[in-house]
């Protein structure tokens, strides 16, 4: 399931414009945590170097992200729902497995 996870996190960061390099690293260090359930949002903020990267777990830290006190925050981020991922992809794979055990009978 993990390597599902990996796949569709990096099709979603390719789709959305980050290099494969930084794409892959940023999902290497994300996946294990989405399955802990330790970090639920991903924040990718483009910079002149490319991506800044940054997982948080609840939803009042990535406001804090995307809004900062006191200063303006990023034009532009992508921010994936980590649990949906894996959520959508542990879901297909059960109704797969469900498919090929209904067939085998």
């Amino acid at each position: 399931m993990r390597d599902l996870v990996w796949i569709a996190v990096m099709h979603e960061l390719t789709t959305m414009g980050v290099r494969a390099e930084q794409a892959a690293r940023f999902t290497d260090e994300l996946v294990e945590p989405v399955f802990a359930r330790d970090m639920r949002w991903c924040v990718f903020i483009p910079s002149e170097h490319g991506f800044e990267f940054a997982a948080v777990q609840n939803a009042h830290d990535l406001g804090l992200m995307l809004e900062p006190f006191g200063r303006p925050g990023p034009r532009a981020a992508i921010v994936l729902d980590g649990r949906q991922v894996a959520g959508g992809i542990v879901e297909r794979a059960e109704q797969v497995l469900a498919g090929i055990r209904g067939t085998s009978k």
